[in-house]
């Protein structure tokens, strides 16, 4: 197979098992199909004899991303040859730590990258997530400099707006991230920014000009997660103080103007229970049938399953359920 068939990333499974008794298969396997995961586990076995093998933890920096200890191979990488490393290596660490959720080292590590819009907004965001905020600044000024009509300065500018010191300051940068990204046409980006320009505003007293750009917010961008967002914050707010017959209609607007919102299944099950809480008739069906319709996998469908006495429990049922599986229409399984 291996002779027949050498390009093809199937013989590596060849490769590997040849390579225990003759390390040139081996050679052969990392030469050829480095992304292989085979070949990681080959470069795993020989960094046990070697463990600062510059090459061998190269491949497992830029294809190891399923291994659970990538960021232990990624540390000893840059400990050990962080002068060795070009900007394409620094690119390849910066994305495996990305992809680890482990967001400061990724900045760092992007910072030293290719100088791209995506590089340089990773480099800032990954600063700005693990708590440095002063060189995310930094950060994204220099991203905004470098491409200041790039789809990422205009995610740059409004970060800005939430990190500048003093408040007041912020909105300059808020401005001008809403208005690249209405050129732009990204209207969930302009919806983001519209929020977080009237929590600003709300920070400041500024209520007029808050209630102004919430209006706007609602009017123009009602279907953005945003506007769900600003809609749920009212509902919970007024719920708090008791009054249960605003909070439901908060809650079921969102399901009106944004009903793939990722808030919207709980919008809903919420503005049933407050109708009940405002002695209102709750519309159940209407609710429920929102949920089954829109949201068939969300806890809050399940919830309403079981108000309405389907077969599916409740929290202290649904522990002893053994529900049948059912295959696709003509399945023979």
């Amino acid at each position: 197979m291996v002779q027949k068939y050498p390009q093809n990333p199937v013989v590596v499974e060849g490769l590997f098992v040849l390579g225990r008794q003759d390390s040139q298969y081996w050679d052969q396997a990392l030469k050829s199909f480095p992304a292989h995961p085979l070949s990681v586990a080959i470069a795993l076995e020989r960094l046990k004899a070697s463990p600062d093998d510059l090459n061998l933890l190269r491949l497992v920096a830029r294809h190891g991303f399923h291994l659970p200890d990538l960021k232990t191979y990624l540390k000893r990488l840059t400990d050990k040859h962080a002068a060795k490393l070009t900007p394409d290596d620094w690119h390849a660490v910066g994305l495996a730590y990305w992809e680890k959720l482990t967001y400061k080292e990724a900045g760092e590590a992007y910072a030293k990258a290719p100088l791209t819009p995506l590089n340089a907004y990773r480099a800032a965001r990954g600063l700005q997530l693990g708590n440095k905020n002063t060189e995310a600044i930094a950060a994204y000024q220099k991203l905004i400099k470098a491409f200041p009509q790039s789809e990422e300065a205009a995610q740059a500018y409004i970060k800005l707006g939430s990190l500048i010191d003093p408040l007041n300051t912020r909105f300059q940068y808020l401005e001008k991230g809403i208005g690249l990204a209405k050129s732009q046409g990204r209207s969930h980006l302009v919806a983001d920014g519209l929020h977080i320009k009237a929590t600003l505003e709300g920070k400041l007293n500024q209520t007029q000009a808050q209630s102004a750009t919430e209006k706007q917010l609602l009017t123009d961008y009602g279907q953005t997660e945003a506007a769900a967002s600003l809609l749920w914050k009212r509902a919970q707010d007024q719920a708090t103080v008791g009054n249960y017959a605003a909070a439901r209609d908060s809650a079921w607007a969102i399901t009106q103007s944004a009903p793939r919102s990722a808030l919207a299944p709980k919008a809903a099950f919420s503005s049933f229970q407050w109708a009940k809480q405002s002695g209102n008739t709750p519309q159940q069906k209407q609710v429920f049938e929102f949920l089954w319709n829109q949201h068939p996998d969300s806890y809050y469908t399940w919830r309403a399953g079981s108000l309405s006495g389907w077969p599916v429990g409740d929290f202290k049922t649904v522990r002893n359920l053994k529900p049948t599986p059912i295959g696709p229409p003509n399945s023979s399984r």
